[in-house]
């Protein structure tokens, strides 16, 4: 067994572990970054979640749009960008920091522990990882539920959290899942398609946002290079790999007639490697946040970042499916496991009702919350101190100074 130490451990390098990474990083401690699949990026490169949808963007996925706007955008009012563009800018955000070692094929296959507390994570059960705090950045809380936390999954009760939108009763259903692709004219003698004539007209385009805003400057634009929301389905269990296949064999058959009928216009359709997962298992952490929480106009004192985002969960009644929200703040403490030390959820997998994640979900708000607990994991490693020992007055103010800037005022 190989062996290697770090001050901060992260386990996923998607919309919220690179941040959590860079941010570590730049607070001085010695970081190493994990990712299973080959490749980084997360959303963008496995789900072509290729734009950064959700507000506030702030921080260093802010930075991440910048890069993406000089060096990648496809037209000079970008909506959207191709998926190499964000692992080239990912990977870019990386190399600056000399203190991050990235790993990729690097699957978590154990949690190392000391009594209840977390001290690294064994990889490909061939490589353990010590590290003085992990960051879990999975988007399922995989390293809190490995270490014995509690997770939780599906929809909340009415009465598990008081929230007066929820179901009566706790179920196991959750928001849908989306099968996104790129569909490109490569026929040049070919007649441009409406893309209203679609049965999913959920299609972006690069210069005029949303094609049925305007489907006559749709037909003339050039290139003719589109995003499609493609198709949603129900997923019996997204923490299952067979069930996720399951689904997605179930969107490619939907999807059928839409793909035939943009080959037949001359369009080559290009589908994500993965279909997309909107929500897994989240964890139980000291707090929970809720819709109450998303609500009530308030910001915890110890607010780590914040969102303007709406609920917006895919799949659910006409009561939770599109709720505007003014404004709210994600407590440092929905990132720390219930009954665990040494461990930091960030992303969507923090604790977090099934209605309230709906909101935070988001590739700017997640990354705002692992750039937090990012930067929050370094603090606590140099400082050899718990989680839950951290002051919060002091990582506010960091997350607010120069190279993390994130907006902690509404």
């Amino acid at each position: 067994m190989k062996q290697m130490q770090t001050d901060v451990l992260v386990v996923g390098a998607g919309a919220s572990g690179i941040p959590a990474a860079a941010a570590a990083a730049r607070v001085g401690a010695k970081v190493i970054l994990v990712e299973e699949d080959q490749q980084i990026g997360g959303a963008p490169v496995d789900y072509y979640v290729c734009m950064f949808c959700g507000d506030p963007l702030t921080g260093i996925l802010k930075e991440c749009e910048e890069m993406l706007k000089n060096g990648y955008a496809l037209s000079d009012t970008p909506k959207f960008y191709l998926p190499s563009s964000f692992v080239k800018v990912f990977t870019d955000i990386i190399a600056n920091e000399p203190n991050i070692t990235l790993l990729t094929g690097a699957r978590a296959t154990a949690v190392l522990m000391d009594n209840e507390k977390v001290t690294g994570v064994r990889i490909n059960d061939c490589l353990e990882i010590r590290s003085s705090i992990t960051v879990d950045a999975t988007g399922g809380a995989v390293l809190a539920g490995m270490a014995g936390n509690e997770l939780m999954y599906g929809q909340d009760a009415k009465s598990d959290f008081n929230e007066a939108v929820a179901p009566a009763e706790r179920n196991q259903k959750v928001q849908q899942c989306t099968w996104m692709y790129f569909s490109q004219q490569t026929d040049i003698n070919a007649k441009p398609l409406d893309m209203m004539r679609l049965d999913r007209k959920s299609v972006m385009t690069n210069e005029i946002n949303w094609y049925h805003e305007n489907p006559d400057r749709g037909m003339q634009l050039n290139p003719q290079l589109f995003l499609h929301w493609g198709c949603a389905v129900e997923c019996r269990d997204t923490r299952s790999p067979l069930a996720l296949g399951e689904a997605q064999q179930e969107a490619m058959a939907k999807m059928r007639r839409d793909h035939d009928l943009l080959r037949q216009y001359g369009y080559t359709v290009y589908m994500a490697p993965k279909i997309g997962v909107r929500e897994q298992s989240r964890a139980l952490c000291d707090h929970v946040m809720t819709v109450n929480d998303i609500l009530c106009g308030k910001l915890p004192e110890d607010t780590i970042a914040v969102g303007t985002y709406g609920i917006d969960s895919w799949g659910a009644n006409k009561e939770t499916l599109s709720i505007e929200v003014e404004g709210y703040g994600i407590p440092y403490r929905s990132l720390i496991p219930r009954s665990l030390e040494g461990l930091l959820v960030v992303g969507r997998a923090i604790g977090g009702t099934h209605i309230a994640m709906s909101s935070y979900r988001v590739m700017p708000i997640a990354g705002a919350i692992g750039q937090a607990g990012g930067a929050a994991a370094a603090f606590c490693a140099l400082n050899k101190h718990g989680v839950r020992d951290l002051d919060h007055k002091l990582l506010q103010k960091t997350l607010k100074g120069k190279g993390q800037n994130l907006l902690l005022d509404l």
